[in-house]
């Protein structure tokens, strides 16, 4: 059931959209660009604040999972960092 309320908050979430920045660190624009290049191939951007921090580590890991079943390239720990600090940088903006 948490499974299923998770997929339902990212469905809602990926259908609002928010202005992209780059997280302090890294270069200008890094998360977006990670984002758009692995992500945005199968969904939108979804919408930062939906999720809580300790919420978007377990949607980056099911979404790694799921990438792994599709014999898909998963993300490297430095890749879920910087999606992670990506969607953190956008909370509360």
């Amino acid at each position: 059931m948490k499974r299923v309320s998770l997929l339902m908050a990212l469905a809602i979430a990926a259908a609002l959209t928010a202005a992209a920045y780059g997280q302090a660190g890294d270069k200008p624009g890094a998360g977006e660009t990670l984002f758009k290049e692995r992500c945005a191939v199968c969904h939108a951007l979804p919408y930062p604040q939906a999720l809580s921090r300790a919420q978007w580590e377990v949607a980056l890991k099911t979404m790694n999972k799921r990438l792994a079943r599709k014999g898909m390239a998963t993300l490297t720990e430095e890749e879920t960092a910087t999606l992670k600090s990506y969607f953190m940088s956008m909370q509360g903006k």
